[in-house]
């Protein structure tokens, strides 16, 4: 069995994530359940493999890879937006509410752009008044 070098896995990941912005989620998909059948732990693919089934309309098994994604990386803000707003469009509103105060809160430990802190920001704000 072939042993994975660090080298080896950032350029996977890379293809993984040029995948998903291009639009070829089922590619980003595969690539992404590949790193994660490599090294369950990994929080970047199984974010990564979120947004793509996300894309592909398979919102349970999503939920289930961000939430993984931040269950393994607590400061992933981008997994924690990226949940936030995928419950919010779901209507799933307390789950939307927590997922975006973990996104808030770790925007402002890990300073990330503005734009993104307002986005999560905008989420906890929606369920103050709900």
């Amino acid at each position: 069995m072939k042993s994975w070098s660090d080298s080896d896995l950032y350029v996977v990941r890379e293809m993984g994530r040029v995948f998903l912005s291009e639009g070829r989620c089922s590619l980003a998909r595969q690539v992404f359940r590949g790193l994660v059948a490599l090294d369950p732990s990994d929080s970047y693919a199984q974010s990564g493999l979120g947004m793509a089934l996300i894309q592909l309309g398979e919102f349970e098994a999503a939920d289930q890879a961000l939430a993984e994604a931040i269950r393994l990386d607590p400061e992933d803000w981008t997994a924690a937006l990226h949940l936030a707003e995928f419950r919010l469009r779901r209507g799933i509103s307390p789950a939307a509410r927590d997922a975006a105060q973990l996104a808030e809160r770790a925007t402002r430990a890990n300073h990330c752009p503005a734009d993104v802190r307002r986005r999560a920001e905008y989420i906890v704000r929606i369920h103050q008044r709900a």
